[in-house]
């Protein structure tokens, strides 16, 4: 279980997190000395939880596009964000269940 906590303060925010890290498909859980809070600009940071290598390979790109803007919305960091994980779990399932078979989402979605 992952525990995550952001906690607001006189001077800002505190964010605190676990070190254990877990890949679900590899069943593979460890203590880790890397830390699951990502900077994404100095204003915003991004607090993972779930699959450790999909969220790490996510997150460390930092905020892509909105990172190049001078003050960016909070929203645009998380629809960004959001976008990439989509894109990210997509493309793990086309390779994991969906190519083995000869599948695509499409011929899959079209009966396959």
């Amino acid at each position: 279980m992952t525990v995550c906590i952001a906690a607001t303060c006189k001077d800002g925010l505190v964010l605190a997190s676990d070190r254990m890290l877990s890949a679900s498909h590899l069943d593979l859980e460890f203590d880790h000395l890397g830390i699951k809070i990502y900077p994404v600009v100095p204003t915003v940071a991004v607090l993972s939880a779930g699959d450790a290598l999909v969220l790490h390979d996510i997150l460390i790109e930092g905020a892509g596009f909105p990172g190049q803007m001078q003050q960016p919305m909070v929203s645009a960091i998380a629809e960004h964000v959001r976008q990439r994980f989509v894109s990210v779990r997509r493309d793990l399932a086309t390779q994991r269940l969906l190519e083995p078979r000869g599948l695509t989402f499409e011929s899959f979605y079209q009966g396959g």
